[in-house]
């Protein structure tokens, strides 16, 4: 073997470049040693400043001071369910002698009071990154949500979530009415929950990974403002809120009366990231169209102040729409006197685009001019006229004026008094089941049951003993012989509770969007949405890789848990930290000691092997809707019959059919008080039934278990209708049973879980608390509330002809694809199945009786 020998004589040539490479990376030491620490703030914690505490939520930083271009790593750290330090890390480069702004995305605890959460410090770390690793630390801040230049607006753990995307001068283009605190009152009384309304977002402000929107329900998109234009929004923003509406959001876009920068017409083609979703065919502009013809579907009462004000208006013609896209929201048929055909009677002016589990809506009146024309005390619109219906809400909403006339007049007809609430068990709703307290209660229980007996062996009982027996010289043998017979026995009692294998315990949620074919026919979803709450026995030390396995298009999410609100589980002594990269935010490398941890994922993918057995019609017998919009007293029936092949029976069954046909919209009674007249309508009307198990394999005729009586009425409004069921299975059962708040949420996570599911599962249709009262008679209301599953709502599906099949599926293995060290580890749990099947909208029903 030869060996060649190092090449002492180098050309001059790269003898100069090796020397001005060593000078120039001394030249940039020595600036980078002398340069000032790098400066960071906070610039929103969360969207503008909105956030829910114990949600995903996105912290915009902005970092300046960089002398040179710099690849550093930002860090913000937060505690996790355990008393870990989980730190979302996120790689970029600053530009010399510019801000830097980005986001990066955490779960914050779920604190319940607002106050302290926006005072809570976070540590702001950033180091220099060399080739992909982190290096020497460049500056450090401590940062708090009420440090931000945004002003913080941190949403209480049972409060929802809205926000408005328009200039700040616009308001909440009526969506304020479900956020405005009545004075002298800590809860608006005619609603179940207080919804925060984030109003004048900015396009170019916005987070660009979707868990940003994961507080929000809704985004209203409004106004033509230059800044406010849909061009304005980046890829990956545009990418993100897109996302965010695919997983279950609901985005509504209002057309300016003029100037349209959303829709394509003509030769005129807009490029933005909604462009190839919305319709180009189909829409209508109609101007001078008086207020008179809108006003019903906008306000409870029928005055304005400007008699021939006039707006322009978009309109949607159903037959000329895109397939995709269906009607929403339509004019009444009649005018408002009911006599005469109003022009443009019946007309949609809102449209719907399913995508995903999640929606589009695009609504033709511009709200930001009418507003802005006050032709109303309180402005228009009024929120239950149209935002009830666009998003599936239910309950009046009055202005802080109307609530004082009611609760001024003579005799009152507001009920002041908060009466009895029920957040559905809190946290410990999903905790108790997924096994979060069991086995460390035990542990606990065991360690104070055997410190006790040892105290009372080798103390007092030991000694009595022994003094019995004239024995008291033995007493340190036998005390020495007591202490190493209990410490033989907390060994193996520490062993024998000591995760020895990995294993999961589970409360999940599956929604799946079911298909239709050319022939009305049923087939399977395109993809399914999951949501858990899992614990997991972790039998090693040192570190554990979970990973949820994907298409890598979508980013799925996988975060350590704490119920709310709160409760404090207690901390490890030995305090660890592991990172939560931003690009990775399927997989989690934690910290593991021999014992359980609990987690939270969000999973959106196409349906595996086994779940394809999801309900689907049988031949010959498609889904149908029978009846004859055109009827004075209109009937209906549906039909068809179903089958599934999912792993195992559903038990528990709700099967929901919610019709095409409208109920009226509010109105105000005549008479000098506000009193609407027949408050907290649902959108539409329908049928609810329970069954007690739908076996695998079995068939489900839908006209059987539906309308057994055969055609019900279109309007129906007796006991076996939607609105009457519901009352009767999730108000009337909780109202006046008396006690105080706390065994009440025992109670119902106890003893009754699968009726809290379902409330969650149909929080938005659930009855508000009865806020009249006509003296003498009191009113005693209940308030229901909610800390977790906001997102489990499906009130949305409320809005539009659909079939839903509710149903349990007890002792079910974990539907998502989990892995943990890369094995698929043994899971049991509760599942809860959401199988939707959209029906066709029919637009001579859809409208809303005058009263």
């Amino acid at each position: 073997m030869t060996h060649r020998r190092p090449d002492r004589n180098l050309p001059p040539s790269r003898i100069a470049a090796a020397a001005c490479a060593a000078l120039w990376a001394a030249l940039c030491a020595a600036i980078a040693s002398a340069a000032p620490p790098l400066s960071v703030s906070l610039e929103s914690f969360g969207v503008d400043g909105a956030f829910r505490p114990g949600d995903w939520t996105g912290v915009r930083l902005r970092v300046g001071g960089a002398t040179l271009p710099q690849a550093v790593r930002l860090e913000i750290e937060v505690p996790d369910a355990d008393g870990d330090i989980a730190v979302a890390t996120r790689s970029t480069v600053l530009t010399p002698g510019q801000q830097t702004s980005r986001w990066l995305y955490l779960r914050t605890p779920p604190v319940a009071s607002t106050s302290a959460i926006a005072e809570r410090l976070f540590t702001v770390r950033i180091f220099e990154e060399i080739d992909g690793a982190r290096g020497a630390e460049l500056a450090v801040a401590r940062i708090s949500p009420a440090s931000g230049a945004a002003a913080p607006l941190p949403v209480g753990l049972e409060e929802g979530l809205m926000g408005v995307i328009a200039p700040r001068a616009a308001g909440g283009l009526g969506l304020e009415a479900y956020d405005t605190l009545p004075p002298g009152l800590s809860t608006i009384p005619a609603l179940n929950d207080r919804v925060r309304i984030a109003t004048g977002l900015d396009p170019r402000d916005l987070p660009d990974r979707w868990e940003g929107w994961w507080s929000f329900s809704a985004l209203v998109w409004a106004g033509d403002a230059p800044s406010h234009r849909p061009e304005q929004l980046g890829f990956d923003e545009g990418r993100a809120l897109l996302e965010w509406v695919e997983r279950g959001g609901t985005l509504v876009v209002v057309l300016p009366e003029s100037g349209d920068p959303w829709l394509s017409t003509g030769t005129v083609r807009r490029r933005h990231f909604l462009s190839d979703l919305l319709p180009d065919s189909g829409v209508e502009r109609h101007t001078g169209v008086e207020v008179a013809t809108v006003l019903p579907a906008l306000s409870k009462s029928p005055r304005w102040r400007d008699e021939r004000a006039t707006i322009s208006i978009r309109t949607f013609d159903p037959t000329a729409l895109p397939p995709a896209w269906t009607p929403l929201l339509l004019l009444p048929k009649s005018s408002p006197n009911g006599t005469t055909a109003a022009p443009l009677s019946g007309a949609t002016i809102a449209i719907e685009r399913r995508l995903g589990v999640g929606r589009l809506v695009l609504f033709g009146i511009d709200l930001e001019r009418l507003r802005r024309m006050g032709l109303q005390e309180g402005g228009l619109p009024q929120a239950d006229s149209v935002w009830n219906r666009l998003l599936g809400r239910r309950g009046d909403t009055l202005t802080a004026g109307e609530y004082a006339r009611l609760d001024g007049s003579e005799p009152r007809r507001l009920v002041r008094r908060l009466g009895e609430e029920n957040d559905l068990g809190g946290g410990r709703l999903v905790a108790d089941r997924i096994g979060l307290s069991g086995q460390a209660a035990l542990g606990v229980l065991s360690a104070m049951v055997l410190f006790g007996a040892y105290w009372l062996v080798a103390g007092p009982i030991g000694f009595a003993v022994l003094r019995s027996l004239r024995r008291e010289r033995l007493a340190w043998i036998v005390f020495l012989l007591v202490a190493a017979g209990f410490t033989l026995v907390a060994w193996w009692g520490s062993g024998f509770l000591r995760q020895s294998r990995t294993r999961v315990i589970h409360v999940s949620v599956l929604d799946a969007i079911a298909t239709e074919g050319p022939d009305a026919s049923v087939g399977a979803p395109a993809m399914l949405r999951i949501e858990s709450w899992f614990s997991a026995a972790l039998p090693g030390y040192g570190r554990t890789r979970l990973a949820l396995a994907g298409d890598g298009t979508r980013r799925d999410l996988l975060s350590s848990w704490s119920p709310p609100p709160g409760e404090d589980r207690g901390r490890f002594p030995d305090t660890a930290r592991y990172d939560l990269p931003i690009d990775s935010p399927q997989a989690l490398a934690i910290p593991s000691r021999a014992t359980a941890a609990t987690f939270h994922l969000a999973w959106l993918g196409a349906p595996s092997s086994e779940w394809q057995g999801w309900p689907r019609s049988l031949p010959g017998h498609p889904v149908e809707l029978v009846t004859d919009p055109e009827a004075a007293d209109p009937t209906l029936l549906l039909r068809g019959r179903l089958r599934h092949d999912l792993p195992q029976a559903l038990a528990d069954v709700r099967v929901i059919h919610v019709t095409p046909y409208a109920t009226p919209l509010p109105r105000f009674a005549p008479g000098p008080l506000p009193i609407v007249e027949e408050p907290g309508e649902m959108p539409l009307h329908g049928r609810f039934v329970i069954l007690p198990e739908w076996p695998a394999g079995e068939t489900l005729d839908l006209e059987r278990v539906l309308y057994p009586r055969g055609p019900a009425p279109a309007r129906e409004r007796g006991p076996e209708s939607l609105s009457f069921q519901v009352r009767a299975r999730y108000y009337d059962p909780l109202a006046g049973r008396g006690g105080t708040l706390a065994p009440r949420q025992v109670a119902l996570a106890r003893e009754d879980p699968i009726r809290a599911f379902d409330m969650l599962g149909l929080y938005s249709m659930l009855p508000p608390p009865p806020y009249l009262q006509n003296p003498p008679p009191v009113v005693d209301p209940l308030r229901i509330r909610r800390m977790l599953g906001h997102r489990m709502d499906l009130g949305a599906w409320f809005t539009r002809p659909c079939l839903i099949v509710i149903g349990y599926l007890p002792g079910s293995a974990l539907p998502a694809p989990l892995s943990i060290d890369g094995a698929v580890p043994p899971s049991e749990g509760l599942t809860m199945v959401r199988w939707v099947l959209p029906l066709p909208a029919l637009p001579a029903a859809a409208a809303p009786p005058a009263r």
